[in-house]
Parts: structure tokens; sequence; C-alpha cells
């Protein structure tokens, strides 16, 4: 098998492996995705010297959800068991669960705790439940790393465990900079955080999304483009790909991606660097019209599935959200709502399961 120098260089970085948007959350602001410019300046980077993956499967119409507010819809075991009996019902098959936020991990982390940060995030333990009712369920959870590169300002890791990071920001109202993807003390942290996720829910599977990702002004400030990120993303996640981990990517539209965050998932997607890509149309729900073009030339892209908004802030009806459905089924693609526990939480048994055959599951 040959893979090109920078994809050899990247797999050496010392250590970097061992054995081991918007309005209530999502991995970019509504604003982000909402004032996506049209394409100006797009930073180049080659095609990926790494093994392509096989066709895909024959399609089957695949229903997803994120799940990203613990605190208002996870907090006691009657209300987790009652979420994931809601998704079953709706006709939910997969859902990636925020796992990094805030800083913290929702599992016990020792790689937390060698950097100075608490071994799990504080507050009702709801993650080992939801994890057993969705077995018993058949629903399948994917640990997903929803702050991405985003610590707080005064987290632990930067003080004590001396991750360093791009430059402060403010993001989401608060002080919460990236930490460095180019450093091999954050490549390293990533991948081991990783394993343990997998490792923790059981599955082969762990979701990134755009905030694990630099505004292009940080990589430009870095003096580091697009390809330079694709082999922190090849180095990070090299580890859990060799013991057969995928890796899954939700992002903003594959134009947009590029452009102002320098990540080229249509090409990690071609590579096989990324199994499975979610495009977030999320906007969308404001110009309804443009809905059909748009998810075209994301699946075209290598796009598998196109998230829609269907949270506090979305507006969206019923119709709009049916007739997105059927357009994915078209183009042969899933379907992503974000976010499952405010779309369930006051829907009756009766609606979800009506939704459900209108979604054709």
């Amino acid at each position: 098998m040959m893979f090109s120098p920078r994809f050899r260089m990247a797999q050496r970085i010392p250590s970097i492996v061992m054995a081991s948007a918007f309005w209530v959350s999502g991995c970019a602001k509504d604003t982000q995705r909402i004032l996506a410019r049209p394409p100006q300046e797009i930073i180049q980077t080659p095609p990926l010297q790494i093994p392509t993956k096989t066709q895909k499967d024959p399609f089957r119409f695949h229903l997803s959800a994120w799940f990203s507010t613990p605190e208002k819809y996870a907090t006691s075991g009657a209300q987790v068991t009652d979420l994931i009996r809601k998704a079953k019902l709706l006709g939910v098959e997969t859902i990636y669960v925020s796992t990094w936020r805030k800083g913290c991990t929702y599992f016990p982390s020792n790689t937390m705790t060698k950097l100075g940060e608490a071994k799990v995030c504080p507050g009702y333990p709801w993650l080992a439940p939801m994890i057993d009712a969705a077995r018993k369920s058949g629903i399948t959870l994917v640990p997903w790393f929803e702050w991405g590169l985003h610590i707080p300002g005064t987290s632990k890791l930067r003080t004590v465990g001396k991750l360093p990071i791009v430059e402060d920001e403010v993001w989401w109202d608060q002080n919460a900079p990236r930490l460095d993807p180019f450093s091999p003390e954050v490549v390293s942290f990533y991948s081991h955080l990783i394993l343990e996720a997998s490792s923790f829910y059981g599955v082969k599977e762990v979701h990134l999304c755009d905030n694990h990702a630099l505004k292009k002004s940080q990589l430009l400030l870095k003096k580091k483009t697009a390809e330079d990120f694709t082999q922190t993303i090849v180095a990070a996640t090299a580890k859990a790909r060799d013991l057969g981990i995928a890796i899954s990517f939700s992002a903003l539209d594959s134009v947009a991606a590029k452009r102002d965050y320098g990540s080229d998932w249509s090409e990690w997607r071609k590579s096989g660097l990324v199994s499975n890509v979610t495009s977030e149309l999320y906007p969308l729900r404001f110009n309804p019209s443009a809905f059909p073009a748009k998810a075209a030339e994301e699946v075209k892209a290598g796009a598998d599935q196109l998230g829609i908004y269907v949270g506090a802030a979305g507006n969206w009806t019923e119709e709009q959200i049916l007739g997105y459905t059927q357009e994915a089924k078209k183009l042969k693609a899933g379907i992503a709502l974000f976010e499952i526990g405010f779309f369930v939480k006051d829907k009756t048994d009766d609606q979800l399961k009506l939704l459900n055959v209108k979604f054709g599951r």
C-alpha cells in the first residue's frame, strides 16, 4: 500500500498515537452559515494519497439525528429513556451524541485527568443510561466531538496540560479559543480521546464536525493551508482507522467548508479518510426553493446525508421537513435532524408514528 511522503510524515509525529450555528447549538453559528458568501479564493488541496473506499452499498434511506443539550433533555433516567423511546418511534437509526463539550467529556477520560481536567463532565451522568436504552431499542449512538478544537478560555487543558491554542477567540459569546491542530500534543490528545470515546460507547465510529477546523484567517495566521489541515486529520485519526474505527464528519456545504475553514471533506470522502459525510444545509430553511439544487450539488460532492435544522429557532414546517426528505431520497441520500431532543419533546407517540410513516421508514 503506497502513501505520499506527507501522509507518512503525518504518521510519524512523535507519539501522536499510542495504543490507546447557530442558536441552540451545533457545529457553527447560524450566522456563519446564513452569511455564507459565494466562492472567492478557495484554498487548494491536492487529492489525498489514501486507498479509496469501495463503492457505496445499495441505497437505503437512513434517518439520523444529533443530540447536543443534555442539560435540557437528559436530566434524569426517565427523561433519557423517554427520549430514546421517542426517537425509535420516529424511526431514527443513528444519533450523534455530543460527547466532547465545553472542555470536558461525558465519559470518564484518563486523557483528561492526565492533562489536569476533570475525569468527566459534572452533572447527572446521563450517558451510560442513554447507551443502555439505545442498545435495547436498536438505535446506534455515535460519540460526537461537538466542540471540536474549542475549549473554555480558563480550561486546565491550557493552563495545566499546556496544550497550545491558536489565539484567544470569542465563540458563542464566550471566551473559547481553539486548540492548535498543528501541534503534536494536540493531535495526540484527540487521537487518545477518539479511542476512549469509541471504547466507552462500544461502537466502531466517531463523529467529527466543522468545529474541528480553523477559520481561514487562523489558517493564514498559522501559515497553513487546507492540505496541512488534512494531514492533521490524517494523523489524529490514524490509530483509530488502523483499529477499524470509522470517522464520520459533518460540516458546512462543500464550497463554504473548504473556502472558510479549509475542510476539504469532498476529497476526504472520496479518499476514504472519512466514511460518511453530512452536509449541513440548515440555512436553506430561509430559502427552501434553493434546497433541491443545493442538495444535488452536495450529494455530487460526496455527501451521504443532508443535515436539516429542526431546533427551536428553525420554524420549519412539517411540510418542509417531509419535502426535503423526499428530495434527499431522490438523490439517494439520508437525512439528519438537528436536534432530536427539541424535535420530539412535545410530540405525542401517535404524532411520531405518523411522521415515521410519512418519512417512509
